[in-house]
């Protein structure tokens, strides 16, 4: 039996719990990107008695299929806080 691992990288702005987690699978010399974005959105749930809107902590979305450089675009966005983009991007 043959264990593989793909190597992965988890980061996380605290302040506004947005993340991302890349994952790298593949021929080592020319590798594909799993890219994760994990962030808390709000869901609109009709209930009675309640309020209409939840907020899910750990939503995450995800894209497979990624080069180096969409890796580095997506990194630069967490770092500029730019949720528009990896919105965009991911989900």
């Amino acid at each position: 039996m043959d264990i593989y691992f793909s190597p992965s990288l988890e980061v996380e702005n605290k302040a506004n719990k947005n993340g991302l987690t890349i994952s790298a699978v593949g021929d080592p010399e020319d590798p594909e990107f799993y890219i994760f974005y994990k962030r808390p959105i709000s869901v609109v749930k009709k209930q009675f008695f309640r309020k209409p809107q939840t907020v899910v902590e750990d939503y995450v979305s995800e894209i497979t299929g990624q080069t180096k450089e969409d890796v580095i675009e997506c990194l630069n966005a967490l770092i500029k806080n730019d949720q528009e983009f990896l919105r965009r991007k991911i989900a």
